[in-house]
Parts: C-alpha cells; sequence; structure tokens
C-alpha cells in the first residue's frame, strides 16, 4: 500500500508522515520546503490547472498508489471526483471540514463538565491551546486553577518544574486575565538529577528525553507570552537569589515583585526535593496566596503527598482542596 499526501505542506499533512514515513509527498508550490519531510516527494500541477488530473493519474500508476491523503477542503472534494473511476484508488476520510471542526467540538463539550468562573469561550480558548502543549495537567485542574485566580494577591507567579510548558501557559492566561503578574519558570532542564523514587515504568523513557528539544519546546509554547520567563536551574539554588529584579533570557527581559502570588510545585516528586521546594519558596508567598502541589494524587509514586500533607500540618491554611490530582493550598493571613 503505497499513499499520496497531497498538498504535502499543509500542518496536518507533516502530523500525518510522522506516523506514516513511507507515505510519498507532493505540492503544487514550487520548492515547497516540506518535502525534506518525505523520503519521495513529487511536483503536480494545481488542482485549477487543466492538465492535473491526467497528471496526477500518471503518479498513481507510476508509484502504485492506493490511498490519497489530503488535508486540504478544496482539493479533497476534487481528489474524490477524480479517483471515483480509478479502480483501487480511494482518498482517506473523512473530510478536512469535519477534521478541522472536530476539536472545537470536543473542547466545548469538555468545558461543559467543569467548575470555572470563565465564561465557555475563555475557558476552551486556554484548554484547546493547553492541549497541543505536551504534559499531563488534566482539565479539572485548569479548572481549579481558574477558581483561585480571581482572589489571589498581585505579585509573582512561581512555578517549580515546566517540561514544555503547559501548565505554565496556562497560569500565564490567567494571570493575564486578572492582572496578577509576571509568571518565572524555573527548571534546570536536566536529567542528572532525577526522581530516585521513581518506577521503573519512568526510568524507561528518560533515555528518549531530548532535553535541548524539550528547553527549546517550552520557550517556542511560551515565545509570544509577554508575562513569562524561566530561570534554568535548580529550584533550591534559585530561591536564595530570587528578590525584585528584572530576569533576561532568550524571550526578552521581564521584572518581577519578589512578591509571590502563587507557587506551583511541579519538579523533583522525590518526597526530600518536594520538601526542600516548599521549605525555600513557601516562606515568600504572601498572606492569602496559594500553593499547589502538583500530582498529589499519583499512581507513580507518594513523595508529592507526603510533602504536601506535612506542609498543611505545619501552615494551618485557610483553605485546602484537591482537584485534578493536585493540593490546593492558601496560606493564612
Amino acid at each position: 500500500m503505497t499513499i499520496l499526501v497531497f498538498p504535502g505542506g499543509l500542518p496536518r499533512a507533516l502530523e500525518f508522515v510522522t506516523t506514516n514515513p513511507n507515505a510519498i509527498g507532493a505540492s503544487s508550490v514550487k520548492n515547497d520546503p516540506a518535502k525534506i519531510h518525505y523520503s519521495h516527494w513529487l511536483e503536480l500541477p494545481y488542482i485549477t490547472q487543466p492538465n492535473f488530473s491526467q497528471e496526477l493519474k500518471k503518479c498513481i500508476n507510476k508509484f502504485s498508489i492506493s490511498k490519497i491523503y489530503c488535508p486540504h477542503n478544496l482539493a479533497w472534494g476534487h481528489l474524490k471526483d477524480i479517483v471515483e473511476h480509478i479502480e483501487d484508488v480511494e482518498v482517506l476520510e473523512p473530510s478536512p471540514i469535519l477534521v478541522e471542526q472536530k476539536p472545537y467540538k470536543q473542547v466545548l463539550k469538555a468545558v461543559g463538565q467543569l467548575d470555572t468562573p470563565l465564561s465557555e469561550i475563555e475557558m476552551a480558548g486556554i484548554l484547546k491551546t493547553s492541549w497541543r502543549i505536551e504534559g499531563e495537567m488534566v482539565d479539572r485542574k485548569i479548572a481549579a486553577l481558574s477558581r483561585i485566580f480571581p482572589d489571589l494577591p498581585k505579585g509573582d507567579i512561581i512555578e517549580i518544574g515546566s517540561l514544555y510548558g503547559k501548565s505554565a501557559y496556562v497560569l500565564s492566561c490567567l494571570s493575564r486575565k486578572y492582572s496578577i503578574g509576571n509568571i518565572l519558570c524555573i527548571d534546570p532542564w536536566d536529567l542528572l538529577i532525577i526522581d530516585k523514587d521513581k518506577t521503573d515504568v519512568i526510568a524507561s523513557t528518560l533515555s528518549q528525553r531530548d532535553l535541548k528539544i524539550i528547553h527549546n519546546g517550552f520557550m517556542m509554547n511560551l515565545s509570544t507570552a509577554e508575562n513569562v520567563n524561566f530561570i534554568r536551574g535548580f529550584s533550591q539554588k534559585v530561591a536564595a537569589t530570587y528578590k525584585k529584579g528584572t530576569v533576561s533570557t532568550q524571550m526578552g527581559e521581564t521584572n518581577y515583585t519578589g512578591k509571590i502570588s502563587l507557587l506551583h510545585i511541579d519538579g523533583n516528586h522525590d518526597y526530600e526535593f518536594v520538601t526542600l521546594d516548599y521549605e525555600k519558596w513557601s516562606p515568600k508567598v504572601q498572606p492569602g496566596g496559594w500553593v499547589v502541589f502538583d500530582d498529589y494524587e499519583w499512581s507513580f509514586g507518594d513523595g508529592p503527598k507526603r510533602a504536601g500533607d506535612k506542609f498543611i500540618d505545619r501552615v494551618k491554611p485557610t483553605k485546602a482542596f484537591i482537584d485534578g490530582g493536585a493540593m490546593f493550598v492558601q496560606m493564612p493571613n
């Protein structure tokens, strides 16, 4: 079975070829840069040109093409008409129009299941983009964050452990909505320090992680978020130097107040590291601010839960609850 991808340069075409690496790419654009993603590349006339049908049939015969993947709305219908009369060749379903509408329907359905003060469209907008960023932050945790933001004190939002920036993106959106402050992401993007309590399931995936790609991915995902910056380092060391001032990186310059509104702990999940994170950072959280322990409910260990329980006993919070696998703790006034 040989698959032709046409036009091969559209985003969904490039996604398709990642799981179908032997597919043949084709385009009507001269010197289309997308050809580097395919093992074999063809040039076809534009579908509006009279010789398109003839040239397409030549390609089908020459390369024994049996299936055509087409992510272009107009071209899809035209190809359907052409191959209708060609034996053993089909244009893959569904139509691009149905494909492009599906995620919008899905996200609106998801919002209907959530408890959030945001409007349906606001929440859907945050969810839809966050779904495209790699990470394990679930919708219920996003909704829970949206519920605590309206009453947050003004100040910095500190995130320990960011990976590709999924939760940082959500924090950025909510902070802009409620004018809270800037987000500072702290992550070494370094596997030299890994969870000692990790299970074999987690350990088996570590060698596959390209930390340079992950860090670049973080910057790509947050490149247009003007209220986000990062420090590449270990949280305990960064805590010693955290103060009012400016952080300057490839993402630009960002000012911080030195007063924490929300602390999101999602770094090394070992009990001792989670404990160190809250010991070093929580004293800097303002009264009425919040500390969030990610993965308080976690299938691969109990470090965040044990540390979170100890923290609760120590600070006697104004309020605390668990949602979306995380524990939310409001600092006493």
